[in-house]
């Protein structure tokens, strides 16, 4: 295992300073303005109109954002299904869901697998190992069952599990979640999505009955 300079650990720790001092301003700059995340939600869905046939392109910019400013993305997706429609919302949707998981686990990859690399032992290392190995299933799983997506994208960074294994797991889980959030806000100004959007809810209710009682995932199921 490389040894980090301390050229780089003090960089990390540069950049993690200015991160929590942007972060702190953003909320002290809301506080002062009376500011709610649904305000910011509403303010993101103007900026995306305003920017006509770059609005797709905007949102996706959005979603990258949210990243690195705690938000919930969820209200993007359905931001997505009003704006878009529910075909180009989803698409939309599951992009933007699966760039932010990229750009969750890549910070946590950068910034923290050093630090606990060099402190893993016994059961943390045992875990790493299972989930450097055979991550694909516990990921796909956690999305599936909607276990906040920050906690799978940063605690998975942490790991040794290669990048691929990560996406090709994360957009799998998050397609049922992304589709499901789009068609809801695709159906609050379509009564006939909202057909669409029950069929989808019962669907997506039924798979996750079904993985939560097969044996063979179970242990990945947090409790």
């Amino acid at each position: 295992m490389a040894i980090e300079s301390k050229r780089d650990h003090y960089l990390k720790l540069g950049v993690l300073a200015v991160y929590v001092v942007l972060v702190v301003s953003l909320y002290i700059l809301m506080s002062s303005f009376d500011l709610s995340f649904r305000d910011l939600g509403r303010m993101a869905k103007e900026l995306v109109v305003a920017s006509g046939a770059f609005g797709p392109f905007i949102m996706l910019a959005v979603y990258a954002v949210s990243t690195v400013i705690p938000f919930p993305t969820n209200g993007f997706a359905i931001i997505s299904g009003v704006l878009f429609g529910p075909w180009l919302g989803i698409l939309i949707a599951v992009a933007g869901v699966n760039l932010t998981a990229w750009i969750s686990f890549g910070l946590a990859r950068y910034f923290g697998r050093h630090f606990v690399a060099e402190r893993e032992k016994g059961w943390m290392k045992d875990l790493d190992d299972v989930l450097s190995e055979k991550g694909f299933v516990p990921v796909t799983v956690m999305r599936l069952l909607f276990v906040p997506s920050d906690f799978v994208s940063l605690g998975s960074g942490l790991t040794r599990m290669p990048f691929k294994t990560f996406a090709f797991a994360t957009a799998l889980g998050t397609l049922p979640s992304a589709v499901l959030f789009t068609l809801f806000g695709e159906s609050l100004f379509n009564p006939r999505g909202r057909i669409i959007l029950a069929v989808s809810i019962a669907l997506i209710v039924l798979l996750v009955f079904v993985l939560r009682r097969i044996p063979a995932i179970k242990k990945y199921i947090p409790q």
